[in-house]
């Protein structure tokens, strides 16, 4: 059965699966390029060590003269080493969801560092055509759902789509009669008799 809003829905999961299949090309154009920059520059070994040294100080601290109390204690030395092992990773992460916003808005943030405001001038040009086909997806979908909106029913929807050239052929439909099976645990093949 075709319903206005199983095609909503198939047309929204279209756009969604091409939309995170552009995303996942972005962000591994990204992540190619600014990776050997960020192994050139960010440099926090030190740093975690002379923090795990800190939260080992302070730990025995903390221990020895009974400051707080002990689930208090392992409290604090968990969230100390949590920062401890996070602060080069969390600096990778933040460069590149600065970078993905700059990239995928075509904004030209500074990073103070020449080499990845160069990558983020260089990208925003390379990711001009994934960021031109996600404005088309958003605006293709927006017509295909005002095309499903202005058919009487969803059979007249489903025909308008076929003849704007939206491939149908993994549509389902709904079936109202039927309960929501996600997965048979064995071929239907074997009550057809066609499984060959």
């Amino acid at each position: 059965m075709k319903t206005k809003q199983s095609l909503y829905d198939f047309i929204d999961k279209k756009v969604g699966d091409q939309r995170t299949e552009l995303n996942i090309q972005l962000d591994a154009l990204i992540t190619d390029h600014i990776t050997p920059i960020l192994d050139n520059w960010v440099k926090t070994e030190h740093l975690e060590i002379q923090a795990q040294n800190f939260a080992d100080s302070l730990g025995l601290a903390l221990e020895t003269y009974q400051i707080v109390g002990g689930w208090k204690r392992q409290q604090i030395i968990a969230q100390i080493n949590s920062y401890v092992i996070a602060i080069g990773r969390q600096i990778r992460d933040d460069v590149f969801e600065d970078m993905r916003n700059c990239v995928s808005s075509n904004r030209h943030a500074t990073f103070h560092y020449e080499p990845l405001d160069n990558a983020r001038d260089h990208l925003c040009s390379a990711a001009l055509p994934i960021r031109k086909k996600l404005d088309d997806l958003k605006k293709l979908q927006t017509e295909l759902r005002n095309v499903i909106s202005k058919e009487h029913n969803g059979e007249k929807a489903y025909k308008a789509l076929i003849a704007l050239g939206v491939d149908m052929r993994d549509y389902e439909g709904s079936n109202a009669n039927l309960p929501a099976i996600t997965k048979l645990s064995v071929d239907p093949c074997l009550i057809n008799g066609n499984c060959g």
